[in-house]
């Protein structure tokens, strides 16, 4: 059965004169899949419930750090009691990891990774340098840059945004990836990290440092909340520091030893090879399709990068999304 998915970015409050679009993009939609604030959501589906009756709420929630895990089911879980009864089904939509949050256990869930645009699609073959590439957030503390700091006397570039950071496209960045030895990403606050996974997926081995963030149980795939089984796991495939002295000690060694680069980039192969429902199009679509979903051609809901949506389906390979409809877009 045709499906029309209607992706709602909704990150600040709803202007009042952005609710009559609101309301169309619903109308004209079947499936509502929310990448949200829910507390400006909830304030902005307050005037549109009148039109949700027959439609499927899909409410995506990652928690980026363990300390905010309580915060954020609470907002969800009220937006479940507030909107979701206008709506024929409501799902969760949670990161690919198999953690139980009792608030929300009752409820529908799907669980899947992340599909990245582009990595499949293209070629990437270029020769690598002996060099790490960082992505830099505003606030330097976040995705770990004031440790990263301390190793630039090592080759490297850094991407994103603030003090010695360069700002390149998408694209670009994937190529400066396939090009990189090495990826250096203490973060303390991430999910899926699409740095990361696109790294991985381009072959650039990525030296993590345990934290409190979710990102350690999405890639272990983990039951339990115990982030030093979930790094034990992941030390299998990546170089992992247990701290900061750690880190830097570890990256200082691997530009020593280039050849211990080699056999983490041969086990980052067969990482992807044991966790397919990560990264892998058609294993995504499948999970979905268990509860009677079915992606949109532009697989926006399992890419969620609003900034090259325009690219659409081209991004991706071809499958069984295909032929189906694109996304319609709000984003506030």
């Amino acid at each position: 059965m045709p499906q029309r998915w209607a992706c709602l970015f909704i990150y600040y409050p709803v202007p009042e004169n952005k609710i009559d679009e609101l309301r169309s993009v619903i109308v004209d939609a079947d499936v509502i899949f929310f990448v949200a604030n829910y507390t400006h959501a909830l304030e902005a589906m307050k005037q549109v419930t009148d039109v949700l009756k027959g439609k499927t709420l899909v409410l995506w929630r990652e928690f980026v750090s363990m300390q905010l895990v309580e915060e954020r089911i609470a907002e969800l879980v009220r937006f479940i009691d507030e909107i979701g009864i206008y709506a024929d089904r409501t799902i969760i939509h949670l990161p690919r990891h198999r953690l139980v949050f009792e608030p929300i256990a009752k409820f529908e869930t799907i669980r899947s990774g992340i599909v990245i645009p582009y990595v499949l699609v293209m070629q990437f073959d270029y020769k690598r340098e002996l060099r790490f590439i960082h992505y830099q957030f505003g606030e330097k503390f976040w995705k770990g840059s004031d440790i990263v700091d301390k190793l630039k006397h090592l080759p490297h570039i850094i991407v994103g945004r603030g003090e010695g950071a360069i700002g390149v496209s998408f694209c670009d960045v994937l190529a400066l990836q396939a090009s990189s030895e090495l990826l250096l990403h203490p973060t303390r606050i991430d999910s899926f990290s699409r740095f990361i996974l696109h790294g991985i997926m381009l072959g650039c081995v990525p030296v993590l440092m345990m934290t409190d963030a979710e990102l350690p149980f999405v890639y272990a795939n983990s039951r339990s909340a115990d982030k030093l089984e979930a790094f034990k796991i992941l030390a299998k495939y990546f170089p992992i520091a247990v701290d900061e002295s750690s880190f830097i000690s570890i990256v200082n060694r691997l530009f020593q030893c280039r050849d211990e680069i080699y056999c983490y980039r041969e086990r980052l192969r067969e990482f992807l090879l044991h966790n397919p429902d990560l990264w892998c199009p058609q294993v995504i679509y499948e999970e979905f399709a268990r509860h009677d979903l079915y992606l949109p051609a532009d697989l926006l809901p399992v890419s969620r990068l609003t900034a090259i949506r325009e690219i659409g389906k081209e991004a991706f390979p071809s499958g069984p999304w295909s032929e189906n409809e694109e996304s319609i877009v709000f984003i506030v």
